[in-house]
């Protein structure tokens, strides 16, 4: 008797959780750049903000999903956090509605959208809505589940030794906010644990009054696991997982306080209205779960300002973020499209002025700038977070040339476009040979080097910084006297390469086989910096008047 009950039961949440699961890996891989760009375009106003949360919310079923959004935009400067959290506290109302859809009798829509997204899995048709057909069967999956646990848990409230032990926690409403934390926390979903409580509820083994708290204690329990799965997030991307955890706190807080006030007082508030408008137990829960998703983003209209400055206060954007702000391109820049090559160009400009710096970090790992210290505010900013920094930019702005590349363009401005494409891939590739660069010198050249090889990578280090100062100069400039002179300085004959091929004879004079290899990377590195830049320059001579007319027709 006992096997046939606890079968569909425990059969029921696995099957459910798997659903869970699936429906929310599947729906991550849904969130293509053109889905993150509309929620940059259209959060502008809290009420755009709170529409936004709410469709994603309903159409996700998942508040990771949106949350995962926005916190990438607002890393990257494409979002204000300010903005981002109407996204966020909204998209809890929009899952709320699940639970309304889950005490209705939908047993056959549940076994068709089985059938049908099952196929469609089964055997990847059509292709590209492969991830939405495994998200839909993720739903099927936890509605059937949620059908297998009310069909053991209906006979198990009925059971003798269940009463009993039911009875002799006399209605324990702290003991069953403690179950709805501790299970929430063990199982890491919030929404599985509210919708079994329902069906617990309804089969009679919880009062209306223990439901009410199990919810409360659920989003105690999502704001502990929230909190540890942030563990390791820092900066902005902390400050809107934390508002969940936020969300949860100033729900309960005020939920709790209107429940006690109500059992103590005999004051009819959340209960006496949520139990008018159903006499079933399980719609009750359900209800509750909507009243409390949709109360607290309405409280929270008025505390968005407080919000940020205190979410700012213990975890401030962190170095790195800042380097990866885009500054010059935005949501809209694709509606012109001329002024957005310009735009595009001026981001590129800014990962160039930025490439000395890689040189400075290199210089000081490797001991060769005298000890003295670096600034305090640059101190984290390592040569990883400047190229981890420089990927995430340049990955936006090849994004936004494809993008204007799909625009209809006169001559001018299609010449232009190629250009910068010219450009950007050897911005990259040179962005990515002085990294490498650098990293050979600072690893090489350390402190227990020899002699001669620390005096070969000072020579380096100083050539490489003037070099990429001058490419930073004549990329602003565009004259034609900084372009002939930044060909002169990098041709296979001209000074700089000369002078390091100099040193290099007389470094490697005496010199072990090991070091005499570390000699001959690092200034092979150097050379195909050289020849990049030569090559920037050609590039830039041919785009200038290119950019001239484009800065007119603008």
């Amino acid at each position: 008797m006992l096997t046939e009950i606890t079968g569909p039961l425990l059969g029921g949440i696995g099957i459910f959780f798997v659903g869970a699961t699936m429906l929310g890996s599947n729906l991550k891989m849904m969130t293509t750049r053109r889905l993150r760009m509309l929620f940059a375009r259209f959060t502008s106003r809290d009420w755009q903000s709170a529409l936004l949360g709410l469709a994603s919310g309903m159409i996700t079923q998942s508040t990771s999903v949106a949350a995962f959004i926005v916190a990438g935009l607002s890393a990257s400067g494409l979002m204000r956090v300010r903005n981002a959290l109407p996204v966020v506290f909204w998209a809890n109302a929009g899952c709320s509605l699940l639970v309304i859809v889950a005490v209705m009798d939908i047993r056959y829509l549940v076994f068709l959208l089985l059938f049908v997204s099952g196929v469609s899995v089964a055997f990847e048709k059509p292709y590209a809505l492969r991830f939405l057909a495994r998200a839909l069967f993720g739903v099927g999956m936890l509605f059937f589940g949620l059908q297998l646990i009310k069909q053991g848990a209906s006979p198990l409230a009925e059971m003798p030794w269940v009463r009993e032990v039911l009875a002799s926690s006399h209605g324990s409403t702290l003991l069953a906010f403690a179950l709805g934390a501790v299970m929430t926390v063990i199982t890491q979903t919030a929404l599985g644990v509210i919708l079994i409580a329902m069906t617990m509820t309804k089969s009679g083994l919880f009062t209306v009054e223990q439901s009410f708290m199990l919810v409360y204690g659920v989003h105690i329990g999502s704001s502990v696991v929230t909190w540890i799965l942030a563990a390791g997030l820092r900066g902005t991307s902390k400050q809107l997982v934390m508002a969940q955890a936020v969300f949860n706190v100033l729900g309960t807080l005020l939920m709790v306080a209107l429940f006690y006030a109500e059992t103590v007082f005999r004051v009819p508030l959340v209960i006496a209205g949520v139990t008018s408008l159903s006499p079933v137990l399980d719609q009750q829960v359900a209800y509750l779960v909507v009243l409390f998703n949709f109360t607290v983003p309405v409280v929270s209209q008025f505390l968005y300002a407080p919000l940020v400055r205190v979410l700012e206060r213990f975890w401030p954007p962190t170095s790195e973020e800042s380097l990866a702000q885009i500054r010059f391109i935005k949501d809209h820049t694709l509606d012109v499209p001329e002024a957005a090559l310009l735009l595009v160009e001026k981001e590129q400009m800014r990962l160039v002025e930025r490439l000395p710096a890689y040189v400075a970090r290199a210089r000081h790992k490797a001991g060769l700038d005298g000890g003295a210290a670096m600034p305090e505010a640059s101190r984290a900013e390592s040569l990883a977070s400047y190229h981890a920094a420089f990927e995430a930019i340049s990955k936006e702005i090849g994004h936004t040339l494809g993008g204007i590349s799909g625009r209809d363009l006169d001559e001018t401005a299609s010449a232009r476009l190629l250009a910068l494409l010219n450009l950007h891939e050897l911005v990259v590739a040179l962005e990515e040979n002085v990294t490498a660069f650098c990293r050979a010198v600072a690893e090489s050249a350390g402190p227990g080097a020899s002699e001669p090889l620390r005096r070969f990578a000072s020579v380096l280090l100083e050539s490489q910084e003037f070099l990429l100062m001058q490419t930073a100069d004549a990329l602003a400039g565009g004259e034609p006297e900084e372009l002939a002179l930044l060909a002169a300085l990098t041709s296979d004959s001209g000074g700089m390469v000369e002078k390091v091929r100099k040193q290099y004879l007389d470094a490697e004079q005496g010199l072990g086989f090991q070091d005499k290899a570390l000699l001959h990377r690092n200034s092979g590195l150097f050379e195909r910096s050289a020849w990049l830049v030569n090559r920037l320059g050609s590039v830039l001579g041919q785009g200038e008047t290119g950019r001239t007319k484009l800065q007119e027709a603008t």
